[in-house]
C-alpha cells in the first residue's frame, strides 16, 4: 500500500518524540515493518540530529513554558532583561508557527480518536471505513494549515 507523505511524516515526528515503533504501529495502523523500513530508508535516526519543524514547535513551545515558570518562581517576570527575552520569544513562536501547531495538534487528535476507536468499538466495518479516510482528511488538513 502506497502512503501519503503526511503519514510518513507524522510517523517520523511521533517517533522522534519519544514513541516506540510498536505504538507508532499501533497508532497509525500501520505494519511495523513498514514503519522500520521508513525509519532506515528516511534515516530517522540522523533526523534527530536536524530536529523535524512539529519537534521544534513542541522545543520552542517547551523552552517558553520554562522560562516563564522559572520567572515566576524566581519572582524576576518585572526585571527587563527577563521580560524582554520572553517578549521576543513570543514573538517568535507567533509569526513562525501558529498554524503549524494546530496542525500537529489535529493530527495528534486524529491519532488518539483512531486508536480510541480500535479500542473500544467493536464495529470493525466502521473502524475499516473510518481508518480508510484518515490519511485523505490528514492530507486536507496539512494543505490548509500550512498554506501560509
Amino acid at each position: 500500500m502506497a502512503y501519503k507523505k503526511i503519514i510518513k511524516d507524522h510517523a517520523k515526528d511521533l517517533y522522534l518524540q519519544g514513541r516506540t515503533i510498536p505504538e507508532v504501529t499501533k497508532i497509525l495502523d500501520i505494519p511495523e515493518r513498514t514503519i522500520m523500513r521508513w525509519k532506515k530508508k528516511y534515516k530517522w535516526e540522523d533526523s534527530e540530529k536536524s530536529v523535524s519543524p512539529l519537534a521544534l514547535v513542541y522545543q520552542l513551545q517547551e523552552a517558553f513554558n520554562n522560562k516563564l515558570q522559572e520567572a515566576l518562581n524566581d519572582d524576576t517576570l518585572g526585571n527587563p532583561a527577563v521580560a524582554d527575552s520572553l517578549v521576543k520569544l513570543a514573538k517568535i513562536m507567533d509569526r513562525t508557527i501558529p498554524k503549524k501547531i494546530m496542525l500537529a495538534n489535529i493530527l495528534n487528535m486524529l491519532t488518539d480518536v483512531t486508536a480510541y476507536f480500535r479500542n473500544h468499538v467493536e464495529d470493525d466495518a466502521f473502524i475499516d471505513q473510518f481508518s480508510r479516510y484518515i490519511p485523505e482528511i490528514a492530507d486536507f488538513l496539512k494543505n490548509k494549515y500550512t498554506a501560509i
